[in-house]
């Protein structure tokens, strides 16, 4: 395909699609365990995947154009376009507004509490790219960030967020701490250079344990929403899957290897599959 749009693709992360299932994910969970009709659920995940892929194109971009000048001094990041100087920020501002214009259009089909939610949601969009400056626990900031999707897919669906879809919400915000501990681990080498934080290097050897304990605690708020919702047994079942490969994750990763943490970060949409299917199973829908 012609160059420059590779470059937009690239530029959108359009070529790296495990960014947009991990934001994906925690809205259509949110979706099915809040829904009592189907066809209501099948339209509702329809439009958050659609807003899934503008909402993620544009935060790169809003990320990408913040983040240039570091991305030139990290190996993994220098070839970004905008770091490259492949596609200039007047461009990249204006496929922005574009996509946010999309995502809003989006946004104006769901009800009113769910436009609430995703309009105050730019505000830690637009902070995230700060946080490895101002803070040492800029993976925690990203799963709040990351994971409004679990607020906005219940109000979406029944016009309320209640006590489940918060516990969803904290589960959902301890797992992207630990899958983007992993991912950060990628980088640690050149983050320290440039003076970048991540929970990578805030916590050094312990991080194995760190991210087993996120995963851990991820696990019982789930437990929890399934004994709340009365889920079936099969639910349960899942959960003790999604533990083992948990479990089998954390014991393998080799976190000083670059190429392996990165396939284990791509591994985490298994994960959505399992609890989605689990969702399923728990509300007798297979």
């Amino acid at each position: 395909m012609p160059d420059k749009l590779r470059q937009y693709i690239s530029l959108c992360r359009l070529d790296r699609p495990t960014g947009i299932w991990l934001l994906l994910w925690p809205c259509l969970w949110a979706i099915l365990l809040s829904s009592t009709s189907p066809t209501v659920a099948l339209k509702l995940m329809v439009l958050f995947a659609a807003g899934a892929v503008f909402m993620r194109s544009a935060g790169c971009i809003i990320n990408d154009i913040i983040d240039r000048k570091l991305d030139r001094q990290v190996a993994r990041t220098r070839s970004r376009p905008l770091a490259s100087g492949a596609i200039s920020i007047k461009e990249a501002v204006t496929l922005c507004l574009f996509l946010l214009l999309l995502a809003f259009g989006i946004l104006l089909l769901l009800n009113r509490l769910a436009i609430i939610i995703g309009v105050l949601s730019l505000i830690p969009i637009a902070l995230y790219p700060y946080m490895k400056r101002w803070t040492k626990w800029p993976q925690a900031f990203l799963g709040l960030t990351f994971n409004i999707g679990a607020l906005m897919g219940w109000a979406a669906s029944t016009g309320e967020v209640p006590m489940e879809s918060g516990l969803l919400f904290a589960a959902c915000f301890f797992w992207t701490l630990g899958y983007d501990t992993i991912y950060a681990h990628q980088d640690m080498e050149d983050d320290l250079k440039v003076g970048i934080h991540s929970t990578a290097i805030t916590w050094g050897q312990h991080s194995r344990v760190m991210i087993y304990s996120c995963y851990l605690l991820m696990l019982l708020l789930l437990v929890i929403i399934g004994v709340r919702m009365e889920m079936l047994w099969s639910y349960h079942l899942m959960l003790g899957v999604l533990f083992l490969v948990f479990t089998h994750q954390v014991l393998r990763t080799n976190l000083t290897d670059p190429a392996d943490c990165l396939r284990q970060f791509k591994l985490q949409n298994h994960i959505g599959w399992v609890y989605l299917l689990g969702i399923a199973m728990g509300k007798g829908l297979i």
